[in-house]
């Protein structure tokens, strides 16, 4: 569901929900840079440049940049996010892999270790 408060780009937003619909009771937070977090770990959100980013294993990031010729993902312009590639606009909606790359980051996060809570 897209929150009208959010500047971002409505194919981002679109993209974003289509990709975390793959995994049940993962609810997007956030509302200007939109993100899911599992134990306090961050593993997809949309930048303030309408990028969206997918946290993923060091084979398995690896994969997705060479196979979908993606750049690493800048959270911020000009700082790249350790971990996260950047998903390229020709996959926003495509559900299957969207959903099976998302599935894949859930799957790392989840194994992360928790972060404290304050």
């Amino acid at each position: 569901m897209t929150n009208p408060r959010l500047a971002n780009d409505p194919e981002v937003i679109a993209a974003f929900d289509l990709m975390i619909a793959g995994v049940k009771g993962v609810e997007r937070k956030g509302a200007t840079m939109p993100y899911v977090a599992v134990n306090g770990n961050m593993y997809a959100m949309i930048s303030k440049a309408d990028v969206l980013g997918l946290r993923l294993s060091s084979n398995d990031l690896a994969t997705f940049l060479a196979t979908y010729n993606a750049k690493p993902f800048e959270g911020v312009p000009g700082f790249v996010s350790k971990e996260f590639g950047a998903v390229p606009r020709n996959l926003f909606k495509d559900a299957m892999t969207l959903q099976t790359w998302f599935k894949l980051s859930h799957g790392y996060a989840s194994k992360l270790p928790p972060k404290p809570t304050r």
